[in-house]
This record gives structure tokens, C-alpha cells and sequence, in this order.
């Protein structure tokens, strides 16, 4: 340990420039097509589910205006959650970031990266019935059989107007790869492409 850390002038320089391996994103909630949340995190390398829960309003007829004025506020008008839930095996420990999406038919998916070959991993929601498949499809990795070996940053997932969903990953030559899957929830096409922008996007 160096004694002079606390007051020598190169380390706040140096602690200026330390970036976390993992970032933790902003893209791990979404909405699906009832309009209730999903929120996913990873702890201890194991992905967490919960969601909100959406109780339907009861209908009133209309009153009249003192029935409006004598009406009391509802005692709790915030949104209720369903416990964590673990999210399917995954074959492997998970890095500390995910990626949440919508798919063609605007339901949730998610995208993470396992830690042990940094594959990318995606799944999705089952539609309207609120739970997820838990069934993992293994994207690869755009680092594989690269002399460096795996060492790509955190995924992204989007879909856009055409129906495509992608995923886009840094990759380990400091550049972005990027992989599709067909629109009308075609499968995946297994092809990483390099876009380049390297060294250090």
C-alpha cells in the first residue's frame, strides 16, 4: 500500500480514468404489451424477474357533484410488485448487465453475457400470460476463435421498424458487432458482423 496515495497528485488523475468492466446501463426494464414493467437484475451471477402487478380498476357509474367531492382518495394508488423470481439456467454465472427489449411483436426480451465464455444469451416473455420461457438461446460470441479471446462489453438489444431485433455487443478488438434475428419472430442468424470502430469505442 502507498502511504502517499491520500496526497500524491497522480492519483486522482489516474482514479479519473478507471471505468467499471461492466456498466450497469439504463435498458434493464421494459414494458410489455399490457403495459405492466419488468425489471431484470443479476445477482451473484444469476438473473432476477419481477414484475409489476396491474389489479383492475373496478368501473363506477358517474355520480353527481357531491358525490365527486365526498369521494375519498384510495389508500394506496401506487403500483404493487410480484416477488423476485430466478430466470431460468443459463450454464453459468452472469455478468452484472442486461439489455431489455422489445421483440416484433412487442413483448420483453432480454440479453445477457455469460461470464465463463462471455457468450451472449437471450430470452423472452411468453406473451400476455406474464412469465418468461426461461429457455436461453446462446448467440455465441463475436470474440470466438480470436487470439485475444473473449473480452466483449456489455449487450443491446433494439428492434426496428422493419421488425428485426438486434443485438449489438463491444467486441474485443474495441469495435461493435452486431447480430439479428428475422423479423415475425424468425430465428436468430448465429452470424456475428464486425462494424468496426475500433480501437476503443
Amino acid at each position: 500500500f502507498d502511504t502517499g496515495a491520500a496526497t500524491s497528485v497522480r492519483y486522482p488523475r489516474w482514479n479519473r480514468r478507471v471505468y467499471p468492466r461492466w456498466s450497469r446501463g439504463t435498458t434493464w426494464a421494459g414494458s410489455d404489451g399490457d403495459g405492466r414493467l419488468h425489471v431484470l437484475v443479476v445477482r451473484d451471477g444469476r438473473l432476477l424477474w419481477s414484475r409489476e402487478d396491474l389489479d383492475p380498476v373496478d368501473a363506477e357509474e358517474p355520480g353527481d357533484a357531491e358525490d365527486a367531492e365526498d369521494a375519498e382518495e384510495p389508500e394506496d394508488a401506487g403500483s404493487k410488485w410480484a416477488g423476485a423470481e430466478l430466470l431460468g439456467v443459463t450454464g453459468g454465472d452472469l455478468a452484472p448487465v442486461v439489455s431489455v427489449g422489445t421483440d416484433s411483436q412487442g413483448w420483453p426480451l432480454v440479453v445477457a453475457v455469460r461470464l465463463a465464455d462471455q457468450h451472449v444469451l437471450v430470452t423472452s416473455l411468453n406473451g400476455s400470460g406474464g412469465t418468461w420461457s426461461g429457455r436461453w438461446t446462446d448467440l455465441g460470441s463475436p470474440d470466438a476463435g480470436s487470439a485475444a479471446g473473449p473480452a466483449i462489453g456489455g449487450p443491446v438489444v433494439t428492434t426496428t421498424d422493419d421488425g428485426r431485433t438486434w443485438v449489438l455487443v463491444r467486441n474485443g478488438s474495441g469495435g461493435v458487432s452486431v447480430t439479428s434475428r428475422d423479423p415475425a419472430g424468425g430465428g436468430w442468424t448465429g452470424v456475428w458482423e464486425d462494424l468496426g470502430g475500433g480501437p476503443d469505442v
